[in-house]
């Protein structure tokens, strides 16, 4: 009995500071962002879930100035009362940027996209292929929701000038980047990584410094990586202006955040990450800074519209 309300009371007390944690957020960054330049994101993240501060206010800053940042925060409850929540705040995070290049490059005029996964077209009679939208846009963030025209459904290559079919679709808003490109005939190579035997990853608490991610890419080929942070709202630089994803799950190279190193490079845009243990998917590569890759979840853009990974 003594053990079941331990775990009780260990999950009731993670929940009590989670919350504590997005209030926290939801008070401050506005105004904190405004008062510091450097700032890039403000985000409720996971500290350690068998610690008794479990969770904590991370300030992701580009620089290494930390002048005036708050190491803790009085965050106004709904009651009137005050509670303190410590921050957490990474240096030298830097300017990302977007990481345009599975094995083969997706081709468009000189930007070149990796390759995220396999599809079957809601027909259910043809195959695609998904990368990043912004290798479609090169760089820009036109906003499309949906099916391209036939005007704009152009010829794809890969980087060795083969061609593979057409582009198809663009969804690229506040929570998406990604487009998918129709083959011509489908692809039967057998040692491209296949999802539909296990599914969708979908990352959560228990995920934060401790699950491992592999990355699959075109210019940095096989690796992997941690979770350390997730449903991040994260600034992305489109050459015609900065939007923000407000869904952004941060992969660093170790499992501390201010330690991480990032683990994509230009041309890695597109790529898929997965988790490491179950083979599960967890999303597709936007781009990076110094220290992680952005990855953006793709299970419910694909679901809405009928895609299904192969």
């Amino acid at each position: 009995m003594k053990n079941s309300a331990a775990k009780k009371n260990s999950k009731y007390k993670i929940t009590q500071n989670a919350t504590l944690a997005k209030l926290t957020v939801k008070q401050y960054q506005k105004k904190l962002m405004k008062k510091f330049s450097n700032i890039i994101c403000i985000s409720d993240a996971v500290h350690d879930l068998d610690h008794h501060q479990t969770h904590i206010v991370a300030i992701y800053i580009t620089d290494g100035n930390i002048s005036g940042l708050p190491e803790k925060l009085l965050v106004k409850m709904p009651n009137g009362k005050t509670k303190e929540i410590p921050t957490e705040i990474i240096k030298d995070v830097g300017n990302g940027k977007l990481h345009f290049n599975q094995s083969d490059g997706i081709l468009n005029d000189t930007w070149i996209g990796s390759i995220c996964c396999m599809i079957q077209m809601p027909d259910k009679k043809t195959t695609g292929i998904i990368t990043a939208g912004h290798v479609y846009t090169k760089g820009y963030s036109n906003l499309n929701n949906g099916w391209l025209s036939t005007e704009d459904a152009k010829n794809v290559n890969l980087d060795n000038n083969t061609s593979v079919g057409n582009w198809s679709f663009l969804m690229l808003n506040t929570l998406q980047d990604l487009a998918v490109i129709k083959l011509s005939q489908p692809n039967n190579d057998a040692s491209f990584v296949k999802f539909s035997a296990n599914g969708y990853y979908k990352v959560t608490d228990g995920d934060v410094k401790k699950e491992k991610v592999t990355l699959i890419s075109k210019i940095n080929g096989i690796r992997e990586g941690f979770v350390l942070d997730y449903n991040c709202a994260w600034p992305v630089p489109y050459y015609n202006g900065t939007q923000v994803k407000n869904n952004v799950i941060l992969v660093g190279s170790v499992n501390e955040r201010g330690d991480s190193s990032t683990l994509s490079a230009e041309g890695d845009s597109g790529g898929c990450v997965y988790h490491t243990i179950t083979g599960k998917m967890v999303g597709i590569i936007l781009g990076g800074d110094k220290k992680y890759t952005w990855v953006l979840p793709i299970k419910d853009t694909l679901d809405y519209w009928e895609f299904t990974i192969i």
